[in-house]
This record gives C-alpha cells, structure tokens and sequence, in this order.
C-alpha cells in the first residue's frame, strides 16, 4: 500500500509539471480547456468463468488534458474488487470524446487501456474498459464493459454501470 501512495503522489506531481498554470475545467464542456480531473465510481458483475454472476465494484481517478473540442486524454489509476475477494490495480491512459451539442446533455464514448497488478494471482494482467453514457454538466452516466485478462488465463469480464464526477 505505501508503493501505490508513493506512485499517486509522484503521478500527481508529474502532471502538475507538465501543465503548470491549467485551470481546473469540466471535460464535457466542449468550448474549454485545461486540465481536467475524472473520479468514477462503477458497480457491476461478473459474467465469465466461475466467477459468474459475481457483483464488483470498481474506483478510478484520471488526470489529463481537455482539449476545448470535446476531446480529453490523459491516465490514471483504479482499484477494481470483487465480492470473491479478487482485487485489481490498473494503471492506464484514457481517452474520452464528448460529442457536441446544443443541450445540456451530450452523449460521450470513453476507452481505457493497460496493466494491472492482480492481488488475488500475484501477476500483471491486461486491463480494457470501453464505456458509452451521457455528460450532464460535471456529472457523467455511463454503462461500460471491462475486461481484465490474467496470465494464468482467468478472464475477469463485467458490465459496469457508474457515475463519474468531473472537476
């Protein structure tokens, strides 16, 4: 646990070196820009393998760059449990596209990518999250699917709903 503190704190300040002077902007607000913070929230299940039908929850927190025309990209860090006593840590990047429009609510799509220290098997596996949902201002509705693939083979697959908050 004090690895992973280590990591969050050097994660955060290697950021703040390579966007000084951003102001902290909602990524779904498609006319600004800077750095912008994502912290999601998901509960879902499990629906391969003998883990199926086990409920999860997951956590994130992304810190990246919007770029004023709906598109943010950047990288973060997860904690993904489930009632099984599996427990995942990603680290991944992420990209996010929220489509314009005219009304408070756009839909987005949002992909993450990369490794993740599985507690439960002691390895490094393979983490994929793709999600589809609607912006509402700060807040984010999203249904996502993930998959977290083991080198000993136990995939670790799941639809996800969550609520992200943006700031």
């Amino acid at each position: 646990m004090k690895h992973i503190k280590c990591f969050v704190l050097v994660l955060a300040l290697s950021v703040a070196l390579l966007f000084p002077g951003q102001s902290l902007k909602a990524a779904n607000d498609n006319d600004q820009k800077g750095m912008t913070f994502i912290l999601s929230a998901e509960g879902g299940f499990e629906f391969v393998h003998q883990y199926k039908g086990v409920l999860n929850t997951d956590m994130t927190l992304s810190l990246g760059h919007s770029y004023g025309n709906g598109l943010f990209f950047g990288g973060g860090i997860g904690l993904y449990a489930s009632w099984k006593n599996d427990v995942s840590f990603p680290l991944f990047v992420q990209g996010r596209y929220s489509f314009p429009t005219t009304r408070k609510v756009s839909p987005f799509v949002d992909l993450k990518m990369g490794p993740a220290y599985s507690d439960s098997f002691r390895n490094v596996a393979l983490f994929y999250s793709s999600a589809i949902g609607i912006d509402t201002r700060r807040l984010s509705y999203y249904l996502s699917y993930r998959s977290i693939e083991c080198k000993n083979g136990i995939p670790f697959k799941g639809l996800q709903l969550g609520i992200s908050f943006l700031f």
